[in-house]
C-alpha cells in the first residue's frame, strides 16, 4: 500500500505540502522534525501512521483545550479509537480510558501528566511505537519557564523503549530546531521544515496615540472586518470589555473562565452561531476552524514567534484572509511587564531566596507566596522543593538564577524584534522571512500595508443548517461508531 493509498477513509483526496514525506519518514522508522506553518494539517501526519501501526501512539500535547478540539475533530472525520487524558479529566472518565486503553490507536496526554510515575508506568506496560510532541516549540520557549515537565520527555521516550518520535511546530527559527533535537534526542531526524509564509494573508499594522483611540478603532475594525473574526487581547479584562461594546453576534474567551464555557463558546465559534470573538492567547492553539477571514491583534504579541502562530488561525482553507493590528504606545510596555512577572529578578534570588534555603521549611513558604506568575512559582517549586537532584540547595538557586537571567535576556530580545518589526517602515512579510531565516519572497497586492493600502475583504459566513443546535449536533456525530468500538 502507498502513502497516497492510507487517504481512502478519510475525508481528504490529496495531501497537503509536506503531509506525505512526514508520513513516509514515519512509517519507515524514521525520527522526524516537521515545521509546517499553521494551517497546514498537521494532525494527519500522526492520524494516518497511528492507524495503522500495531500499538497505542502517545501524542504530548500543551493544552486541554487544544487536546479536545483534536479528539473531537478526530472523531466527526470518522476516527474513533483516540482519547485524551489530562487533569480535567472525572476521575471515573479517565478510569474508563485506562480500561479501554487496549481498544484505542491515539492518545492525548499533557506532560505533567507523564510525570506521574504511576502513569508512567502504565505507559511502560503498551506498545507505543509512535510518540508525538505536538507544539514542540514549548520545549525551547516554554520549556524551562512555563512547562518544566517538558524537558523529561526524552527520559519518557527512553522508558518507552525508544518509539519513533516525530515533534511538530508550526514556527521554528534554526536555534529552536536545534533546542527540538537536543532535548529529545532524535537520531539522525528527516527533516521537514516550510515556510511560515502564508500568502493568502495579507498583514496590516497601525498604531494609535493611546488606548482611547486604540479601542475606538478597534471596533470601527471588528464592525468593517470580514467574518468569522478573531480578536486577540492583551489582558481577560480586556476581552470582557470589549466583547461587551461590540454590537454584534459575538463572545469572550479566556483561561480564567470555566472549562464548560469556554468548551461552549468554542463550539458556537466553529459551528458560525458568533461570528466574533474576543479572546486572549489561551485560544486558537490547533483550533480547526478553516474559514476565519480575520484576526485581530488589540495588544502586541511578545515576540514574532507568537505574533505568526495567532495570525496563522485566519484563512486555514487557503482563500484570503487579512491579519490586523491596531496598537497603542502604551502597549509596547505591557510585554515587559509580563516579563516582571514571570521571570524572578536578580535582586529577589539573592534577597528573599538564597536566605530563605538556609532556614527549614521557609523555603517553601516563600515560593508559595511569591509575586509571580503561577506557571513561574510551580517552575520553582519543581526545582527547589519537588527536586531531588545532587547538591545543596544554594548551588540549584546559584543554577536557576544563571538561568533566569539568561532568560530574560532571550525574552526582552524577543521583544525588542517584535517592537522594532512594528515600527519598521519596510515590507512586513519580508521581516517575517528574515526572522525566520527564509528567503524573501516578492508578494503580489496581497501583501502588507507598508507595500500597499489594506484592501477590503467580504465576508462569506455560512451558518449551520441545522434543526438542532450545535451541541446536540456534535453529540449525534460523535455517537456514530462509538458503540461499536467499545464492545
Amino acid at each position: 500500500m502507498t502513502v497516497t493509498n492510507l487517504l481512502q477513509d478519510t475525508p481528504f483526496d490529496t495531501f497537503r505540502p509536506g503531509q506525505e514525506e512526514v508520513i513516509s519518514a514515519i512509517l519507515s522508522g524514521r525520527d522526524t522534525l516537521a515545521v509546517l506553518p499553521t494551517g497546514s494539517g498537521k494532525t494527519l501526519c500522526y492520524q494516518l501512521p497511528a492507524g495503522i501501526m500495531p500499538g497505542l501512539t502517545i501524542v504530548v500535547s500543551p493544552l486541554v483545550s487544544l487536546m479536545d478540539d483534536q479528539v473531537t475533530q478526530l472523531k466527526m472525520n470518522g476516527f474513533q479509537r483516540v482519547a485524551a487524558l489530562h487533569g480535567n479529566k472525572p476521575p471515573a472518565e479517565k478510569k474508563r480510558i485506562w480500561q479501554k486503553l487496549h481498544l484505542l490507536k491515539l492518545l492525548y496526554v499533557s506532560p505533567e501528566m507523564l510525570a506521574v510515575e504511576k502513569i508512567r508506568s502504565q505507559f511502560k506496560k503498551i506498545n507505543v511505537p509512535l510518540l508525538v510532541v505536538d507544539e514542540a516549540h514549548c520545549i525551547s520557549q516554554w520549556g524551562h519557564e512555563f512547562r518544566p515537565d517538558y524537558q523529561n520527555l526524552g527520559r519518557f521516550r527512553k522508558e518507552l523503549g525508544e518509539p519513533v518520535l516525530l515533534a511538530l511546530t508550526a514556527t521554528a527559527s534554526e536555534r529552536v530546531r536545534s533546542d527540538i533535537m537536543s532535548s529529545l534526542n532524535l537520531q539522525n531526524p528527516v527533516i521537514e521544515a516550510h515556510s511560515v509564509n502564508r500568502e493568502n494573508i495579507f498583514l496590516a499594522i497601525e498604531t494609535q496615540h493611546d488606548p482611547q483611540s486604540r479601542q475606538q478603532r478597534l471596533m470601527e475594525l471588528v464592525t468593517s472586518a470580514a467574518k468569522p473574526c478573531i480578536i486577540y487581547t492583551g489582558t481577560r479584562r480586556d476581552a470582557e470589555v470589549w466583547s461587551s461594546l461590540y454590537k454584534g453576534a459575538s463572545a469572550y474567551y479566556h483561561g480564567g473562565m470555566h472549562a464548560e464555557d469556554r468548551n461552549s463558546i468554542q463550539g458556537q465559534f466553529l459551528y458560525n452561531e458568533i461570528d466574533v470573538l474576543f479572546a486572549t492567547s489561551a485560544f486558537g492553539m490547533g483550533i480547526n476552524k478553516p474559514d476565519v477571514r480575520s484576526v485581530i491583534h488589540g495588544y502586541m504579541p511578545p515576540s514574532i514567534e507568537q505574533y505568526v502562530q495567532e495570525i496563522g488561525r485566519a484563512g486555514r482553507d487557503g482563500e484570503r484572509a487579512i491579519a490586523y493590528a491596531v496598537l497603542a504606545e502604551s502597549d509596547f510596555v505591557l510585554p515587559w511587564h509580563f516579563v516582571e512577572m514571570e521571570i524572578p529578578g536578580q535582586k529577589w534570588l539573592q534577597e528573599e531566596l538564597l536566605p530563605a534555603s538556609e532556614t527549614p521549611g521557609k523555603l517553601e513558604e516563600l515560593i508559595e507566596g511569591a509575586p509571580f506568575a503561577e506557571h513561574t512559582t510551580s517552575l520553582l517549586r519543581s526545582h527547589l522543593i519537588k527536586a531531588k537532584a545532587k547538591g545543596s540547595e544554594r548551588k540549584r538557586i546559584e543554577r536557576l538564577m544563571t538561568h533566569f537571567e539568561q532568560r530574560r535576556r532571550e525574552r526582552s530580545q524577543q521583544i525588542q524584534k517584535m517592537t522594532d518589526f512594528v515600527h519598521a517602515p519596510s515590507c512586513f512579510r519580508k521581516q517575517v522571512l528574515a526572522y525566520f531565516e527564509e528567503e524573501p519572497f516578492a508578494a503580489d497586492k496581497w501583501c502588507c500595508s507598508n507595500c500597499h493600502p489594506v484592501p477590503k475583504l467580504s465576508s462569506a459566513l455560512v451558518k449551520l443548517e441545522s434543526t438542532v443546535g450545535w451541541q446536540a449536533l456534535l453529540k449525534q456525530k460523535l455517537h456514530v461508531g462509538a458503540e461499536q468500538n467499545e464492545t
